[in-house]
């Protein structure tokens, strides 16, 4: 949420493409093989800023993720494009190539955030307003039925 909250901030103050991408979204775009013809995956390697979210849960041990996905990063790295890059997990336990990681580190700065998934917080307090509500009712108050 951050990132694309980050990346539409980004959009209204300076010109230029923006894109964002699930990892899964991007693997599935590129699943039949990406021949540079398909025009949505062209767009994410040359975007003038791209969000990469949650990489890291893709399946680990396959060898045509790693490609794709160093093909990716590699192209952004050479061309110095700016990524984001989002995770749950550190870089040092990604499932993902060495050479991949390498590229990643070399142009990143690393920002933890709290470990509080913001779902689960408003999560948490769409429920506490429901509770509400419904002890606000008439067959949630306590001398209903009495």
């Amino acid at each position: 949420m951050l990132s694309c909250c980050l990346l539409n901030e980004i959009a209204k103050r300076y010109t230029g493409s923006v894109k964002f991408v699930n990892i899964l979204d991007f693997l599935e775009m590129t699943k039949k093989g990406f021949d540079g013809k398909d025009e949505d995956v062209k767009a994410l390697y040359g975007t003038g800023l791209l969000v990469l979210d949650d990489i890291g849960v893709q399946m680990s041990a396959k060898e045509w993720i790693d490609t794709v996905l160093y093909r990716l990063v590699n192209e952004r790295y050479v061309n110095r494009l700016p990524t984001v890059y989002t995770s749950n997990i550190p870089i040092e336990h990604l499932k993902i190539n060495d050479r991949i990681t390498d590229r990643i580190e070399c142009a990143t700065f690393f920002v933890k955030l709290p470990e509080e998934p913001v779902r689960r917080s408003i999560m948490r307090q769409e429920k506490q307003k429901l509770l509400e509500k419904i002890n606000g009712s008439p067959w949630g108050s306590s001398t209903a039925g009495k």
